[in-house]
């Protein structure tokens, strides 16, 4: 086998296009971006054997099958506006895109994610080279979680969890070159606690988001097959459900005085509002990220 000696020249690549219907991968794929760590793609399988039937005479397994097929993925980046973007649309699964001034500044977008009601949250197809003229693709990736954190003097770090319904097959799609980025720096962050300014006194801060979704629902009777040579047909899964999100924002700060220790013992709800400011687009606007987290 002809393999990479170096994984960082393995490619990933992206779309910001959902799939249409799970199962069908996406024809294209629009953007690459390079992340932090070498992870690939995982999958696991679920498999039987008639080791603990009874009536064979012996203790030994005579038979094995592969029922069903599982894929993960997990993946750390610098922040950047592209990569966040990206992963805030899957993983809450609702975006509101407005232009706040087309006439000075044409090419800027503002986008608001918000949670989706919805339990079918959009999924997309993911490309990745194994090794050199030998690529996959990885359709139905749905992002479960996703962490932002930052500390004093470094970039913004996310990091994402990825599933899948196990389906993936041969490609020859064309990955791009690696898109032009915006790093968010966590010394351009602003910390507001309760509309106050708090963030010379941050010294690091975590926010966490996750899907609650069924991974064992998703087979069905009737699930859809892929046929794997010398394997047969596994399931893979026919949907992923989500129940429920949650989410937490943890910080670590430099003791200054007992408001927000007493806001705590109290119970009080109180907003937090998280900024992030990159480089300029135009004269007018810079790349910005902003968390809100109303008092209710």
């Amino acid at each position: 086998m002809c393999a990479y000696e170096n994984t960082k020249e393995l490619k990933f690549g992206y779309s910001l296009l959902q799939q249409t219907a799970y199962g069908t991968a996406l024809a294209a794929c629009s953007a690459s971006h390079c992340s932090n760590t070498d992870d690939i793609f995982t999958f696991s399988n679920n498999k039987w054997s008639n080791k603990d039937s009874f009536g064979k005479g012996h203790k030994w397994a005579t038979q094995r099958k592969t029922l069903s097929q599982d894929v993960k993925l997990s993946q750390t980046f610098q922040g950047t506006s592209w990569i966040l973007g990206y992963i805030l649309s899957y993983a809450l699964g609702y975006v509101e895109t407005t232009q706040p001034d087309p006439v000075q500044s044409p090419n800027v977008y503002q986008h608001v994610f918000k949670i989706s009601s919805s339990a079918q949250l959009p999924v997309t197809t993911i490309w990745q080279e194994l090794f050199p003229e030998k690529q996959i693709a990885v359709r139905d990736c749905l992002i479960q979680a996703f962490t932002l954190s930052g500390k004093k003097d470094e970039h913004v770090q996310v990091q994402q969890s990825i599933i899948g319904s196990g389906h993936y097959a041969a490609s020859s799609v064309s990955i791009p070159d690696l898109v032009t980025t915006s790093f968010l720096l966590t010394h351009d962050v602003q910390f507001l606690y309760n509309a106050v300014n708090i963030s010379a006194r941050i010294m690091d801060f975590t926010f966490n988001y996750q899907n609650q979704v069924d991974e064992k629902g998703g087979y069905t009777l009737g699930s859809p097959t892929i046929s794997i040579p010398d394997v047969g047909n596994i399931a893979v899964r026919s949907y992923l459900l989500k129940s429920s999100e949650t989410s937490d924002l943890k910080f670590k700060m430099l003791y200054y005085d007992d408001t927000i220790k007493t806001d705590d013992l109290g119970n009080k709800e109180r907003a937090l509002t998280v900024t992030a400011v990159g480089d300029p687009i135009d004269t007018h606007y810079n790349h910005e990220l902003k968390i809100d987290i109303p008092k209710a």
